[in-house]
């Protein structure tokens, strides 16, 4: 079985009359090729019945995962034309794929919270394994007007995309950890599930960086350079030689593909911090900086 995305706005209409068996939650289609005539929508000959199919809907501004169906129905050409062709009203020759079981999500995920929380997988997958026909892509931006250099973002222009099992795993977790959370502050359940991602980030940094951590604990030991906390004092030989690194160039705003590079990071970009402070320089976004968490804890003492 394979996973397809639905890739659909709501201000193209596109049948989305309830009546309509074109309509949004009972077809996918798609005229046979775009207005100057390039096929490039030949990916709807490759969905086949019982293949599965999530949609990304976008309503209000907000694109979002928005719900889920499954092919009843393979790839017809059709020259019927539906009852509100929108944009593709021009088109004469369509293809339709028939779809079933269309549920909608109970706490549908914001397709841009999403792609932030997992910066990390979705650059990997996208570099590493190079996936065709996937939904997402990396953004650079050159213009210094931008804060990041890049992020990823949802390919436009695409109908239908290809999920592969790694976005299939990423987008189900997502929604599990919503639907967990739907009796609790939206932000603040948001809040925590960044600050873990914020830690799978530094740890799968450091864990291609090994020398910088050993260097960072070598020159600033293991007592945090910001409160003065030392986790043997507290712990015993439990807590010898324990300290957490903090990366002050926050990762979320690097490419993925410059972390390897230790040419690039300097060594005092790195912090040592006990697990308070790490916690406090990151109860926001942006992260404080290291010098705005010795400003706080200087207020704090006065």
């Amino acid at each position: 079985m394979r996973t397809w995305i639905e890739i659909r706005q709501e201000r193209h209409t596109l049948g989305n009359d309830d009546r309509d068996d074109w309509s949004y939650g009972s077809a996918l289609w798609s005229p046979t090729t775009n207005k100057a005539g390039s096929k490039i929508y030949e990916l709807m000959k490759e969905p086949i019945v019982g293949d599965r199919v999530l949609h990304f809907y976008e309503t209000g501004g907000v694109r979002y995962y928005h719900a889920y169906s499954k092919i009843i129905e393979s790839n017809k050409i059709s020259y019927e034309v539906p009852t509100d062709p929108g944009s593709w009203s021009w088109a004469k020759e369509f293809y339709r794929i028939g779809i079933d079981e269309f549920k909608l999500i109970k706490n549908p995920i914001d397709i841009n919270h999403f792609t932030e929380i997992h910066d990390t997988p979705l650059r990997q997958e996208i570099l590493e394994d190079g996936p065709e026909n996937y939904p997402f892509q990396i953004k650079r931006y050159k213009d210094p007007k931008w804060k990041k250099d890049s992020q990823v973002t949802l390919k436009q222009g695409k109908y239908l995309q290809e999920c592969t099992n790694k976005l299939f795993t990423l987008l189900q977790e997502c929604s599990e950890i919503e639907a967990s959370n739907q009796n609790v502050n939206k932000s603040g359940s948001q809040s925590e599930y960044a600050e873990g991602k914020r830690k799978e980030r530094e740890t799968y940094f450091f864990a291609r960086n090994p020398k910088l951590i050993r260097e960072a604990k070598r020159i600033h030991g293991y007592k945090c350079q910001a409160c003065g906390f030392e986790f043997k004092d507290k712990y015993g030989d439990f807590g010898k030689d324990y300290i957490e690194c903090h990366h002050e160039n926050v990762l979320s705003e690097r490419p993925e593909e410059e972390w390897s590079n230790e040419v690039k990071t300097s060594i005092d970009d790195i912090k040592v911090l006990c697990s308070n402070c790490h916690r406090m320089v990151h109860h926001k976004r942006p992260a404080l900086s290291f010098n705005e968490l010795l400003d706080l804890l200087e207020m704090k003492i006065d």
